[in-house]
């Protein structure tokens, strides 16, 4: 990324796209997390999903089992796809995501695919049924206009 960016810095034709901001945030970067930006670079929404576990007795009472997860890292090969919800939310605490709880993917086998996945059903594998539910939130994460321009910056195409 450092390499793409002083590229980018380099022609004077682009040399706006190389935001100074750039660099510290190629810092606070796993390389899994570089692995996910660069991956963003032609992607725009992705699907998102959090667990919780309800009381059925007290409907208002529940346990957040998992959040903010994501099968990106495991379809991209990363070397710890189960850090998928703490690279979700750097990334949306580095301003180059941004997590939107009131919008879902239309196709709903991308959620299917998460339900499904080994985390999700081991997280759920774990939950009383005779004395709790499930209940799943779908949402998004899509790119920043600044997410867009550090991609544009900082990857190869």
């Amino acid at each position: 990324m450092f390499s793409s960016l002083l590229a980018t810095a380099m022609n004077s034709e682009e040399a706006e796209k190389a935001h100074p901001s750039f660099v510290e945030i190629i810092k606070q970067l796993s390389p899994d997390e570089a692995i996910i930006m660069s991956a963003m670079r032609t992607s725009g929404y992705h699907a998102l999903l959090s667990v919780k576990s309800v009381d059925l007795e007290k409907g208002e009472s529940f346990i957040e089992l998992k959040r903010n997860f994501s099968n990106i890292p495991y379809l991209l090969g990363c070397k710890h796809p189960e850090m998928s919800s703490s690279y979700i939310e750097n990334l949306s605490r580095l301003g180059l995501i941004e997590i939107n709880n009131q919008t879902e993917v239309v196709d709903d086998y991308r959620y299917e695919n998460l339900i499904y996945s080994p985390t999700i059903q081991q997280v759920v594998s774990g939950i009383d049924l005779s004395e709790r539910k499930v209940e799943y939130s779908k949402y998004v994460s899509s790119r920043t206009e600044f997410g867009q321009k550090f991609v544009s910056a900082c990857t190869t195409s």
